[in-house]
């Protein structure tokens, strides 16, 4: 058997060889072909590394007029929430021979554009994205190519796209429900933008559970932006130095908790004797 040392720009025939099979067999693993044995693909998965071995997607795509690489699209790959969705999404896609491209939109519609026409024009196999905003265009070009589309976490409105949520609205009513039951009246949110789906969601199962407990809406105990640390501290700090501060605060995801937390310790507050928190 071949050592890694001694090839160097490995070609196809060197993989089939390294690996012990032929080199339809070969091509049939890294084209994502059906009907492989496990122990066939994991012999040539490891000829591959081996042999550092590169082929040409971009030909191989022409040849068969088929992708085997799925692009994603992140809005913050900071965001912990996002790290067993892409491992899972890239587990799967590497059983079933295809490679994942991942992109970070950093909750930048322009970069997300950006991205999603890269994907566009090299002719992915379909692309998995978190909409950095609920706008239907970034979306009507790979539609209108023909690729497949999966939205996660965030709706794509007004295109009939595959889409896998959470229960914003219920799951946010429950933890302001928790709060109200505490005895909290003065209950402030601070949310994601309302052009996020999850943003705008949350915020309704917030408005929900006061309107069901009687409670006067008021929006000056709201605040909203990016769904980043950094804004999650400044709202939290600008409601906490308010005149009329409030007895609970409810947030809308993981990174604007974090900023939350984090303006709730620098005011020296404890939770729950000072302020409520959920």
């Amino acid at each position: 058997m071949a050592k890694r040392s001694d090839i160097k720009n490995a070609n196809i025939k060197d993989v089939a060889k390294y690996a012990g099979v032929s080199i339809a067999t070969v091509s049939r693993v890294l084209g994502g072909k059906p009907h492989v044995r496990n122990e066939l693909k994991d012999r040539v998965y490891k000829a591959v590394q081996t042999l550092n071995y590169n082929p040409n997607r971009v030909a191989r795509s022409l040849r068969s007029q088929t992708s085997s690489v799925i692009g994603l699209i992140i809005s913050d790959i900071q965001n912990s929430f996002f790290n067993p969705v892409v491992r899972a999404i890239e587990d799967i896609a590497l059983e079933n021979g295809y490679a994942v491209f991942l992109c970070n939109s950093d909750e930048d519609t322009e970069k997300e554009l950006l991205y999603l026409n890269l994907l566009k024009s090299e002719k992915v196999a379909g692309v998995i994205l978190t909409p950095a905003r609920e706008n239907a265009n970034s979306c009507s070009n790979l539609i209108a190519a023909g690729i497949p589309v999966v939205a996660v976490d965030r709706r794509v409105p007004d295109i009939e796209v595959d889409t896998v949520l959470t229960n914003n609205i219920p799951a946010s009513q429950q933890l302001v429900n928790e709060l109200i039951s505490r005895g909290h009246k003065r209950i402030s949110a601070v949310l994601s933008d309302i052009t996020i789906t999850t943003g705008r969601e949350r915020f309704e199962g917030y408005k929900l559970a006061l309107a069901e407990a009687g409670i006067d809406f008021r929006q000056d105990l709201v605040r909203s932006g990016l769904p980043k640390e950094e804004d999650g501290y400044l709202s939290t700090l600008d409601l906490l130095e308010a005149k009329q501060k409030p007895s609970a605060i409810f947030t809308g995801n993981k990174l604007i908790s974090l900023g939350a937390l984090r303006a709730i310790y620098e005011k020296k507050l404890k939770i729950p004797e000072d302020i409520a928190f959920a």
